[in-house]
């Protein structure tokens, strides 16, 4: 277990998963791949190292990654207190000199996990939340956009 608190080990799961979730090592590879079937319903999702970890995409949306053996969803404002209430924690990691908090992506809960249909529900509110906030990234102009430079006259003295 690592100190930050972030990707606690999945305890309390059904055999199966624990065993997947012990055995993955760093590369969380036969964690990746059973919920890759599991989100098989929703799509083809992707899987490609990631910071560490693994990102998942669906038609090449970043909605979920997998870090320390945790995964993690995508989130937003409507989405989030539900996780909240559920006591999940939000992705963090620790630099030489603080923790960040990254809210944008909270861990899914072990009896979510379990549960193959409200997995998909999860998986498609995350999906929502990522396709929104991309949506938002690319309707805003961007800094070049927003600040033209106005050469101004110059006043003699």
């Amino acid at each position: 277990m690592n100190d930050s608190g972030a990707g606690m080990p999945l305890t309390g799961l059904p055999p199966s998963l624990e065993q997947l979730a012990a055995g993955m090592g760093d590369d969380n590879s036969g964690f990746a791949s059973f919920i890759v079937e599991q989100l098989a319903p929703i799509g083809t999702v992707a899987c490609a190292r990631f910071f560490g970890g693994l990102s998942l995409k669906c038609e090449g949306l970043l909605f979920a990654m997998i870090m320390r053996g945790s995964l993690y969803f995508a989130v937003d404002d409507l989405s989030r207190p539900e996780y909240e209430s559920l006591g999940s924690r939000c992705f963090c990691y620790d630099t030489k000199s603080r923790r960040v908090d990254v809210r944008r992506f909270f861990e899914v809960p072990a009896d979510v996990l379990e549960d193959s249909e409200r997995l998909l529900g999860f998986a498609r509110r995350a999906i929502l939340a990522a396709s929104a906030r991309a949506q938002e990234r690319t309707s805003r102009p961007s800094s070049r956009q927003r600040k033209p430079k106005v050469a101004r006259p110059r006043v003699e003295r």
